[in-house]
């Protein structure tokens, strides 16, 4: 008699959960998110996964850009959105991690907002400077900086513009 509970309970939860395990996504277009402006090098690569999702999920995949404030605009927008996974986040690191760290008025919040899908891409950072500067490094770099600050800039009362 347990077995046959056992079984009953089994088929149960099956029959239950088995709308939930038929819906097919995506049923309708996404919507990918880019927190920079067209043309860029993020720009790029998300266009590049979009159409690559679009070729295999066989749904129409639509490059949304919206740039602003280290990727915050772009990030506040899908936080807000319905999460579905209809719309999707592409963006640097900067708008996941380094505002959060720098800022304290964002308008989302990271860990609970977002959740990582698939990293894309990696970025390589690079400095330079003129050959005839004397400075091999970054050290070297800052320490000229430290040596020559700037001149002050002030602004003309009259025009608004900066003279030095």
């Amino acid at each position: 008699m347990r077995i046959l509970l056992n079984c009953v309970a089994s088929i149960a939860i099956t029959v239950a959960t088995a709308p939930g395990l038929a819906q097919d996504y995506p049923t309708r277009p996404i919507r990918l998110v880019v927190a920079f402006t067209p043309g860029g090098n993020t720009d790029f690569v998300a266009r590049l996964v979009a159409n690559g999702l679009k070729s295999h999920l066989s749904q129409s995949v639509v490059v949304e850009n919206k740039p602003g404030a280290n990727g915050a605009i772009g990030a506040d927008y899908v936080a807000k959105s319905e999460p579905d996974g209809y719309v999707l986040f592409f963006s640097t690191a900067g708008a996941i991690s380094i505002s959060p760290t720098m800022r304290t008025d964002l308008p989302y919040d990271p860990q609970r907002d977002f959740a990582a899908v698939a990293p894309i891409a990696r970025n390589t950072v690079l400095f330079a400077a003129s050959p005839h500067l004397k400075a091999a490094t970054a050290a070297d770099m800052i320490a000229l900086a430290k040596a020559r600050p700037a001149p002050s800039r002030r602004r003309s009362p009259a025009s608004g513009r900066s003279r030095t």
